[in-house]
């Protein structure tokens, strides 16, 4: 909080990780120091000027009902707000063209005036030129039990009984909060062997609600950089990054960084890591259309699945 000039600061992640928290916490904890703030919302699922008449009215308390047009809008966020030191959280933004027209440039807002962009695309962040970017990465085992444990216990710690089943699902969520949480809430005063029954569900197929969150950056990949994404996936998981570029040839390295931009897989020694959940999602996509026929799947990463097709096409 100590620069007096406009700074912004960008967090992004994968879908689930925390990222909105984090800027509900900040946005709570500073927003008393400015003269307005707005707090916007899955930026990514609203129009540009609607958008734009919310961050207005938040800030100056103005309705401006006929401002219909984007070009419009950015002259009045610039005219209202020049002269003002706004806080202003722009949360899950998957467009530049949102922080274009909702935060272009830093003389559009008064001195202190703070700007925080939430987003799962790293990409967006160093095209507009943000001051610090930070990656929300996922909970260290005693964080993601504590988690867990308050959802599904309601203390912060599991019962008992449950520790073993909890260390699993702990492993199984590899830290991603949404997950700790939604799993958590579901198993909330349920028996062992219910929870054992749930868990034998997750190996084979995740939850919806973890699983349509996770396809939104699964979404944003084009055909070829998804085919190569399940390629790595199923195959090429711990596998060194210049082994992997070889393979694919020449958009490899592009594909690769886009998908660590979007934090689809990070790297240990150069070696690929991929969140459990993601991989189990995207084989979920590979024999989705067809789940009990594996020679109709586009690939086969499990040998028992290879026999059978074999022995089928005999």
């Amino acid at each position: 909080m100590g620069f007096p000039d406009v700074h912004m600061l960008g967090l992004y992640g994968i879908s689930g990780i925390g990222k909105s928290t984090i800027g509900k916490a900040i946005y709570n904890s500073i927003s008393c120091k400015f003269d307005g703030i707005s707090f916007l919302t899955c930026v990514r699922e609203g129009s540009i000027p609607q958008l734009q008449k919310i961050l207005l009215m938040d800030i100056t308390g103005e309705i401006n009902k006929n401002l219909d047009n984007v070009d419009e809008g950015i002259n009045k966020i610039k005219e209202k707000l020049q002269q003002k030191k706004v806080l202003i959280i722009l949360d899950d933004v998957d467009s530049l063209a949102q922080l274009e027209c909702l935060i272009g440039n830093r003389d559009w807002f008064g001195d202190g005036s703070r700007i925080i962009i939430t987003t799962r695309d790293k990409y967006l962040l160093v095209e507009h030129g943000v001051d610090a970017i930070y990656e929300v990465l996922g909970l260290d085992f005693e964080e993601s039990m504590h988690l867990f444990s308050l959802h599904a216990f309601k203390q912060r710690f599991p019962m008992e009984a449950y520790v073993e089943l909890s260390r699993y699902i702990v492993d199984y969520t590899a830290g991603l909060p949404l997950a700790l949480k939604v799993l958590g809430i579901l198993l909330y005063g349920k028996t062992t062997s219910e929870w054992e029954s749930l868990l034998d569900k997750l190996k084979c197929r995740p939850m919806k609600e973890i699983h349509n969150a996770l396809l939104t950056s699964i979404n944003k990949l084009d055909y070829e950089a998804l085919s190569i994404f399940l390629d790595i996936t199923c195959f090429l998981k711990g596998e060194g990054r210049e082994f992997v570029s070889r393979i694919f040839g020449r958009r490899a390295e592009q594909v690769i960084t886009r998908l660590c931009d979007m934090s689809l897989l990070t790297f240990s020694n150069n070696k690929i890591l991929i969140y459990p959940l993601v991989q189990q999602m995207n084989q979920e996509i590979v024999c989705q259309a067809w789940p009990r026929n594996p020679a109709n799947w586009s690939r086969l990463w499990r040998s028992e699945d290879v026999y059978h097709t074999l022995c089928q096409n005999k």
